[in-house]
């Protein structure tokens, strides 16, 4: 059996859903390059704010935000800490990683052994057995939350 590739974040940060900071409703933020500058676009009142980066602030409630900030769109209370995601697709790799009962790391056929897969990369309460049922039921809230 052939082994998967690890996945990364930056796979799904071409396009990510915020909240707008004009009108608080789900805007898209795209960029062609995965560092590189990007724009925010909201389809419901029609701003456009350019960012040099993109910093998302995964805390909903927080209100004044610097010029390359976003609140993620797909954010909940889960475990008391949020959980986000950028889109759809980074919410069903979410839900694979969670969900799987074993979890193997695999070798880099090019870099060896890394620390950068998205898997490595998540915090201990979202990884944690005992919190896998509620980050499922998180990830299913965030799904239903997509525009």
């Amino acid at each position: 059996m052939k082994e998967r590739a690890p996945t990364y974040l930056d796979r799904f940060m071409s396009q990510v859903l915020v909240r707008c900071p004009a009108c608080g409703e789900a805007a898209v933020f795209a960029r062609p390059a995965p560092y590189g500058s990007g724009r925010m676009t909201c389809a419901s009142c029609g701003a456009v704010r350019s960012a040099s980066t993109l910093r998302l602030v995964p805390e909903p409630g927080r209100r004044e935000l610097v010029a390359d900030e976003f609140v993620p769109w797909l954010a909940t209370p889960c475990c008391g800490e949020t959980l986000w995601a950028a889109n759809l697709a980074h919410v069903a790799a979410l839900k694979e990683i969670v969900g799987a009962r074993l979890r193997e790391r695999t070798r880099d056929e090019v870099h060896g052994w890394s620390n950068q897969a998205m898997s490595s990369r998540l915090p201990g309460w979202v990884l944690a057995a005992k919190h896998r049922d509620e980050v499922l039921v998180g990830l299913e809230q965030l799904r239903a939350m997509a525009p």
